[in-house]
């Protein structure tokens, strides 16, 4: 109705039994209701101008309370001002409780406040309880706001505390590592962990992305080379992975050690496994590395060379990475035969701009 300019038709809607108006649910587990929260988002001031203040618990049916859906709109909720200033109104009220999507979204609108400390810091002081809380969920948390105090607020002393005593706890199975490392690659707990994780003894449950982070911190460049290729080649694959975290952890050894960049684009050119030519170009791209380019091309001219369909180029252009993308079409439009065989596996769709700008 939304869409259509008819929000007056849902506005006036009735629960099938008695007289009570009609609500329904966009944060059901399971189901994707993002391009929905997206256009209530762009809406916001057309849906409080139809149904007021009570346009949130219309559109949150399975829930009296409001933060699983602030959690749900968070990614959004810079889309509009009045959006955006229910969500703060939500985020300061003592009771609410946010996990990563809807903290992540704090730190965009109020990043360095003292507000996104206290809600940070409440995560990272909670004691989980695993009948009320999804222990994803809190692992998922902790990482988030681990990260965002190690990147905002290093120089406030109370949340460096905070992540040194999660971390040392092991709190949330010692997802708090992953901000410490982040930030401090060369703290105590840091090197305590990454000795126990070379002698077989990583602290009870540790979440898989910890320890790229581990290594990353304290690992030689060949030992941070040989996670890399283990991590994005693994078999099988859990929730507890968190790949962009765990990516994440070798992208940070690169800011720190330009020289890791060589060692990354020597892995891509001597392994054979697509994945972790695609895996090492997204990287460097996404760093604006600048061997990323060259290997780029080197990549696609050995793809063209294979007989099986150019899957790395595939990946690359799958790929959401802006930079990863830009850095591929400049590698089409210099490189000879290749736009025509990547576009029968790639689709029209995606390959039909590159042709046009290799035409330029």
């Amino acid at each position: 109705m939304l869409s259509l300019g008819r929000i007056e038709v849902f506005t006036g809607a009735k629960e099938r039994h008695g007289d009570k108006a009609l609500r329904i649910d966009l944060v059901e587990q399971n189901l994707d209701y993002a391009p929905v929260l997206e256009l209530a988002a762009d809406r916001w001031e057309e849906l409080e101008a139809a149904m007021g203040r009570s346009a949130v618990s219309r559109l949150n049916r399975r829930s009296d309370g409001t933060a699983r859906f602030w959690e749900a709109i968070a990614p959004y909720a810079g889309r509009s001002s009045r959006l955006r200033t229910r969500f703060l109104e939500c985020c300061a009220e003592d009771s609410t409780e946010f996990q990563a999507s809807g903290l992540t979204a704090l730190s965009r609108l109020r990043a360095g406040s003292s507000l996104l400390l206290d809600r940070c810091k409440r995560v990272l002081a909670r004691d989980f309880n695993e009948q009320v809380h999804c222990p994803l969920d809190a692992a998922q948390a902790t990482i988030v706001v681990s990260k965002l105090l190690a990147a905002q607020l290093d120089e406030d002393s109370s949340a460096v505390e905070a992540i040194v005593e999660a971390s040392d706890s092991l709190r949330s199975q010692g997802a708090a590592l992953v901000g410490l490392a982040s930030r401090w690659p060369d703290h105590g707990i840091v090197v305590r962990e990454y000795s126990g994780l070379l002698e077989g003894r990583p602290g009870p449950g540790l979440p898989v992305c910890v320890r790229p982070w581990l290594l990353s911190a304290q690992g030689t460049r060949e030992h941070v080379v040989r996670a890399f290729a283990q991590f994005v080649t693994r078999r099988a694959s859990s929730p507890w992975d968190f790949p962009k975290d765990a990516l994440g952890a070798f992208g940070a050894r690169l800011e720190r050690e330009p020289e890791f960049e060589e060692a990354l684009a020597e892995l891509a050119l001597e392994r054979d496994e697509p994945s972790i030519r695609a895996s090492a170009v997204r990287l460097l791209a996404s760093m604006s590395a600048t061997q990323g380019q060259d290997l780029a091309r080197e990549q696609l001219d050995a793809e063209d060379q294979r007989s099986r369909p150019p899957r790395f180029a595939r990946d690359i252009l799958s790929n959401r990475i802006r930079l990863a993308r830009d850095l591929m079409r400049e590698a089409l439009r210099a490189s000879g035969g290749q736009v025509g065989r990547i576009q029968e596996t790639c689709g029209a769709r995606v390959m039909r701009p590159l042709a046009r700008n290799r035409g330029r």
